[in-house]
């Protein structure tokens, strides 16, 4: 279903797999600390990573929002309706705000797990932006609680202005939602 997806929405597949493979590497960093070891975080962070674009096939213009909506309300042969609620979530999550009122619907501790996933999935996109293997840089990301620590060579900080200006983005965000994020050059 979802590779069904990505071919009729023309995604971008290099560019999914590249997120995907980013957003589990991170998962797997803060899995223990963050309660992400599960087989439901991994699936539902992959899932939405893999068609995290597909709303650019309706337009760049807000494309989260687009692709949250074919995902909500499209047809996904295997998938439930909240699980495709959560894939839609994280998707529209990937950029900008986080959606309280749609986080709010989640009992507190899914609320806590889909805001951690969208964190990931946020963060992995911006160390992709590049769009090409070659830029992805070697990092460290440790969390203990909701305090976190991303490592990245300095040099990597300095070469890449916009998805460093995107990681300032991500920790005034973050901070909204009770999550302290920062950001080491090393």
């Amino acid at each position: 279903t979802i590779a069904s997806m990505q071919r009729r929405y023309q995604v971008d597949i290099a560019q999914a797999a590249r997120v995907a493979a980013l957003s589990e590497r991170l998962r797997q960093a803060v899995a223990p600390a963050w309660g992400l070891g599960d087989a439901w975080s991994r699936q539902l962070l992959g899932w939405a990573a893999d068609v995290h674009e597909i709303g650019l096939a309706v337009s760049p213009i807000n494309h989260p929002r687009h692709g949250a909506y074919l995902i909500d309300h499209g047809e996904m042969r295997g998938f439930n309706t909240p699980q495709r609620r959560a894939i839609a979530l994280l998707v529209r999550s990937q950029r900008r705000a986080f959606l309280r009122a749609a986080f709010s619907t989640y009992a507190p501790r899914e609320r806590q797990r889909m805001t951690r996933l969208a964190f990931l999935l946020r963060l992995a996109i911006v160390l992709c932006g590049a769009r090409t293997d070659a830029a992805i840089p070697e990092f460290g990301l440790r969390v203990d609680h909701d305090d976190g620590r991303l490592s990245l060579p300095a040099a990597w900080l300095r070469g890449h202005a916009l998805s460093s200006e995107l990681l300032e983005e991500e920790r005034t965000r973050l901070r909204a939602h009770g999550v302290t994020l920062t950001i080491v050059g090393v």
